[in-house]
């Protein structure tokens, strides 16, 4: 009997390790924060969920195109991995470079298509949030542009889900445009502060280590800034602008006394348990967006909710 199943058992491991070299390569979890996105953006711009059609065709387009940009991430990275990071799917040898490059790009033209279907404005948005994704990952990551860029990209990200059925002159309103601003810069501080997180960061911090967290706390500081400054610009918002300053403020002491904790002990592990910290942060900021916008619980409450498979799926799977 034992005979007779060994071969099934054989395939069925190889099927988790096919699966398991996937789910790490697309960093899945990290997926629901760009899902935190287009709640935020759809909201700001629609006060509801309505037409749901609309928002589940940007909330699949975002989800496509963030994915898209964690494996070619990795496909543009493949040589470096293959010395700082061996046990990535690449470099290990479990997902060929060509197969990465090919679902990248496939991806792409996915979440391009369901944003055409969106309409064409969110088609022209998703094309222009491609091309950033693609120039992070293949130009920019490792320049002093790249966290601008990563920024950049995650500023678009919320305006694709505020274009659905308007003109592209209407995207650029407020409060979207500020929430777009003051999202993308939390990112971009999130982004510096992980530059050197694969690295064996020493016990005396190089001037160049220094500058990038140091400016990373800076930018996280600065995005929940320019949050505060959107609430107090717009009273006639629905939601109460102090329970949203206080909330914001809440995440800023714990967001930014860990990133100096990390910065006084630095270690791989530790700057990246930190981003892995701020990213989560930055979904409840989207929900007190959210609950700021429209004064509606189920509203932010289902932003916030995206937390729930991020974390679980976090345990299993880094987002970084």
């Amino acid at each position: 009997m034992a005979i007779t199943h060994f071969p099934r058992t054989i395939g069925t491991e190889r099927s988790i390790h096919f699966m398991k070299a996937w789910l790490q390569i697309l960093r899945l979890p990290a997926v629901f924060t760009a899902m935190a996105d287009i709640f935020a953006g759809f909201i700001l711009s629609h006060q509801s969920l309505q037409p749901v059609n609309q928002f589940l065709l940007l909330l699949g387009s975002s989800s496509c195109l963030y994915l898209a940009g964690m494996v070619l991430n990795d496909y543009f990275d493949r040589e470096l991995d293959a010395i700082e990071r061996p046990e990535r799917p690449i470099p290990s040898g479990r997902i060929s470079a060509s197969t990465a490059l090919l679902a990248g790009f496939l991806l792409l033209i996915v979440g391009t298509g369901l944003a055409l279907l969106a309409g064409p404005t969110s088609a022209i948005m998703a094309g222009i949030l491609a091309f950033f994704v693609v120039s992070y990952d293949a130009l920019t990551k490792g320049s002093w542009l790249g966290p601008i860029n990563m920024g950049l990209c995650r500023g678009l990200n919320l305006l694709l889900g505020a274009s659905a059925g308007n003109a592209f002159v209407e995207i650029f309103a407020q409060p979207q445009l500020m929430a777009a601003f003051a999202m993308g810069t939390y990112i971009a501080g999130v982004t510096l502060f992980a530059r050197d997180e694969s690295h064996e960061v020493p016990g005396q911090l190089s001037t160049s280590t220094k500058i990038s967290l140091i400016g990373g706390v800076l930018g996280v500081a600065a995005g929940l800034g320019l949050l505060c400054a959107m609430f107090a610009s717009s009273p006639d918002a629905a939601g109460n602008p102090q329970t949203a300053w206080f909330v914001i403020l809440l995440i800023g002491f714990s967001a930014i006394r860990r990133m100096l904790m990390a910065i006084r002990t630095p270690s791989p592990q530790i700057i990246q348990s930190t981003v892995k910290l701020l990213l989560f942060s930055y979904v409840i900021c989207s929900g007190v967006v959210v609950h700021w916008s429209t004064n509606n619980p189920w509203l932010s409450f289902g932003t916030v909710a995206l937390l729930i498979p991020a974390m679980l799926l976090g345990r299993l799977i880094r987002l970084t």
